[in-house]
């Protein structure tokens, strides 16, 4: 039924999209482990940005996978496309710049995110073997990384408390916090020209304080400003598409795996888009409640 579903399914025209992926690892591919790459372990999850919905799953995370969805709908269709926000991955940074002319690609703020919290925890551990107090050392140990990469206005008072002893007396943690702090504000920069002094503010701290770790990040985001800077024109993000994943790795949890890799994407496609019966019957037309999702006429 699902399959019949599938060959009926057009994908809808769309304005804003973002791609990332998933892991798709199962018994299946255990079986060949030795023998694929590992970007093909992924699904390459496209969502539409307006209904919050998947599109289409294509296999890998090549720049292969991306460009197969380009040319299903088309050149015509691609160059509607106004937005697209996907991770930092270079195959699909060059897909989107082949296929789609017209659109702003954007660097996504959650993505960028996790690789600064990965730099400040880095950089914590560096911090942690020069304390020479062993009391200290505790109150900065790994099971308090989320205390360290906590916005202060969210944290505790215990919390707070904890961050007041670690950093009292030891600028190298003051200055960790400040460039964390600072750092947190950068996608609220109302500009570029903002946003570009706040990162190059940081970049200063972090060679005038000797971090490696986030020197490598400012480095790199600077590298990809091209894509970044967008941000501050459109700000899209893959934030829908990682709470779909949420959704698609609970899928995959409840059926213990999938051996069918083709019988996974579709589960997917009826779970996470548009195949459900709620929004497209049988046939592939669109239902009163997919028409209204779609912003289709009623009567179309």
């Amino acid at each position: 039924m699902l399959q019949m579903q599938f060959e009926n399914y057009q994908i809808p025209v769309l304005s804003r999209i973002s791609a990332g992926e998933v892991y798709a690892k199962g018994q299946l591919f255990s079986e060949k482990m030795e023998e694929e790459n590992y970007l093909d372990r992924f699904f390459t999850i496209i969502t539409c940005l307006k209904t919050h919905k998947v599109v289409a799953v294509e296999p890998s995370r090549r720049k292969e996978a991306l460009d197969r969805f380009f040319r299903k709908i088309g050149p015509e269709r691609c160059a509607l496309i106004e937005a697209v926000a996907t991770d930092e991955h270079d195959d699909y940074l060059r897909s989107v710049e082949e296929y789609c002319p017209n659109a702003i690609h954007v660097l996504d703020r959650f993505h960028l995110m996790r690789h600064f919290e990965e730099a400040i925890n880095d950089t914590r551990k560096i911090l942690l073997k020069m304390l020479p107090q062993p009391s200290l050392r505790k109150l900065a140990k790994g099971k308090f990384r989320y205390v360290f990469l906590k916005r202060d206005e969210k944290r505790t008072e215990s919390e707070r408390s904890h961050m007041a002893q670690v950093m009292k007396d030891n600028e190298a943690f003051t200055r960790l916090e400040l460039i964390k702090e600072r750092m947190i504000t950068f996608f609220d920069a109302s500009t570029e020209t903002e946003a570009v002094e706040i990162l190059n503010e940081i970049d200063l701290w972090a060679k005038e304080s000797g971090f490696p770790p986030i020197k490598k990040f400012c480095a790199k985001l600077k590298k990809k400003w091209a894509y970044l800077s967008n941000y501050f024109m459109c700000k899209i993000t893959t934030g829908v598409s990682e709470g779909i994943n949420n959704t698609i790795k609970a899928l995959k949890r409840r059926a213990y795996g999938f051996r069918n890799m083709n019988y996974f994407m579709l589960k997917i496609m009826q779970v996470c888009g548009l195949m459900s019966s709620r929004y497209m019957d049988l046939d592939g037309n669109w239902t009163r409640a997919g028409k209204e999702l779609l912003g289709l006429p009623l009567n179309h």
